[in-house]
């Protein structure tokens, strides 16, 4: 298994996904079909041989399509079983309370990640 490198660009987000459990996902997620960036990396966590994940998550701005993704995203990582612990570190802008809230969300949607929310000023 190969790491997964797709490159940011105005629309879609950083992913740099590391064979070592370490994840990256940055940038902003506002392309309204982001099947073609999201897809390989769901295909890849599905693979992933690691026993922990560590997620970095540090999005400015996510629309309703690319959160269906990411929760494929996460759905894959959950359905791992190869992975014992995933650790999820979602960064968010201080006065961000939208994107507070969709983190906490995601908190009650997967008890088996451990999650943390971090503010960035």
């Amino acid at each position: 298994m190969n790491p997964l490198y797709i490159a940011q660009t105005r629309k879609n987000p950083l992913f740099e996904f590391n064979t070592n459990g370490y994840l990256l996902l940055k940038g902003r997620a506002i392309n309204e079909t982001p099947e073609k960036e999201f897809f390989p990396a769901v295909e890849w966590c599905k693979k992933i041989k690691s026993q922990q994940v560590i997620f970095s998550i540090g999005l400015e701005y996510l629309n309703s399509a690319s959160t269906r993704l990411l929760l494929s995203l996460f759905n894959a990582l959950n359905e791992n079983r190869k992975i014992c612990t995933v650790s999820v570190c979602w960064f968010i802008d201080t006065f961000d309370t939208k994107m507070r809230d969709v983190g906490e969300i995601f908190i009650d949607m997967y008890p088996r990640f451990n999650f943390e929310l971090h503010t960035t000023l």
